[in-house]
């Protein structure tokens, strides 16, 4: 992550997945709201084979990771209302939302482009308050 990068070169980040596997695709999708960085990892291996990923990064006053939360079948509380099955791509797209709950913290919608929930391939988008 990069602030302010044309005056200031020197302050870079780089990030990667905590835990990542060959083939997460982690970063083909992110987004930011206040102080997180949602970034998708839609290969992820959680429950099986590309079922997906999303982390919530959390970031300091100047952009480094400070915390991290993995959003999967695996992590994350995911599995307590959804199951994410293999090649449904979760975090193929992510986008923050607002504070759709009204806790004070922003809400990310996730897209899951091969979710077979509604029909072969259907796709959904889940919205995961955080």
């Amino acid at each position: 992550m990069c602030r302010d990068f044309a005056h200031r070169p020197h302050r870079r980040r780089y990030v990667k997945a905590p835990n990542a596997g060959a083939s997460d695709h982690f970063g083909k999708a992110l987004t930011l709201s206040g102080d997180t960085l949602a970034v998708g990892a839609y290969g992820d291996d959680d429950g099986g084979s590309s079922a997906g990923a999303v982390y919530a990064l959390f970031l300091d006053t100047g952009g480094a990771v400070v915390g991290a939360q993995k959003i999967s079948n695996s992590y994350g509380g995911l599995s307590s209302y959804y199951t994410l099955d293999a090649g449904d791509s979760f975090g193929v797209s992510v986008a923050a939302i607002g504070d759709l709950d009204g806790d004070g913290v922003a809400d990310l919608a996730v897209g899951a482009i091969y979710d077979d929930d509604g029909g072969s391939n259907a796709g959904a988008v889940y919205v995961r308050f955080l």
